[in-house]
């Protein structure tokens, strides 16, 4: 039964597939603005006699209900350890690689969808609390503007301090840590929602099956509209008769009685 959207991967045990709903974070009240489809694969090598060699992991997302292209709206993190160093890595495949993550999903800046995606490694890697966490530099070249100290924080709210080259923290390179003293965030939960792909695709069953009852009615109602402008169209005497009572047939028919009365109390003097 299709085991790779249901099978749970991890130390939280996840499952390997999952649907993220975005809501911007300045107005989470205000619904959904983005989907992303993510996967996690965890790959573990071992020798002969059993014991652990390396292991890896990579969060693969994609952003759903919109056109992507090669370079845009998809993408992985990764993360490594290798036993025979006792080091990992939250942001590369290897552990003597000076990594950095990169996240390029237009329009969703800053909603915290890497903090999701690099916490998701951290809380892996806690299976090694005393491994050395590999440096990550930071690249004058990734730096502008307001996103230099955005880009800074990111990291250091993992437990990352870091070594700046220059006044403006354009560059720089972390400090030696464990991985015990990396810090799991969970700030995402405030805009992110995490979706069973299962429970998702019911969901937007039902959404599309409202929506056809709503296109229903709508044409139901456009056809009623057309015949009776063709109806006025035959007949526009009767037609505007016919609307005027029936927006003022109560106000007519009293109007009527009163006449009514009026003449009979005339004609009864």
């Amino acid at each position: 039964m299709l085991p790779t959207l249901e099978h749970n991967e991890g130390p939280g045990k996840k499952p390997r597939v999952l649907v993220l709903e975005i809501s911007d974070r300045n107005k989470a009240d205000r619904g959904v603005i983005a989907r992303l489809l993510v996967e996690r694969e965890t790959r573990y090598e071992r020798y002969a006699d059993g014991q652990l060699d390396t292991a890896h992991i990579e969060l693969s997302y994609r952003m759903i209900g919109v056109p992507v292209g090669p370079a845009s709206g998809q993408g992985e993190f990764r993360g490594c350890y290798f036993a025979v160093h006792n080091r990992v890595s939250v942001t590369a495949s290897g552990v003597w690689e000076h990594g950095f993550v990169t996240l390029d999903l237009p329009g969703l800046k800053g909603q915290r969808i890497g903090t999701y995606l690099m916490n998701e490694i951290v809380c892996w890697a806690r299976q090694w609390p005393d491994a050395d966490v590999n440096n990550i530099e930071l690249l004058a070249g990734q730096a502008y503007g307001k996103n230099t100290a955005r880009r800074n924080r990111f990291y250091e709210q993992f437990g990352f301090a870091f070594d700046y080259a220059d006044p403006e923290h354009r560059a720089g390179m972390s400090r030696a840590i464990r991985v015990r003293d990396l810090s799991a965030v969970e700030n995402w939960k405030d805009n992110i929602a995490e979706r069973r792909v299962f429970d998702f695709l019911m969901n937007q069953g039902d959404a599309e099956r409202v929506a056809h009852a709503d296109v229903a009615r709508l044409t139901r109602s456009l056809h009623d509209l057309i015949a009776e402008r063709k109806r006025a169209e035959r007949h526009p005497l009767w037609w505007a008769v016919r609307e005027v009572y029936s927006r003022h047939g109560s106000w007519i028919l009293a109007a009527a009685s009163s006449v009514s009365v009026a003449a009979l109390l005339h004609f009864a003097r």
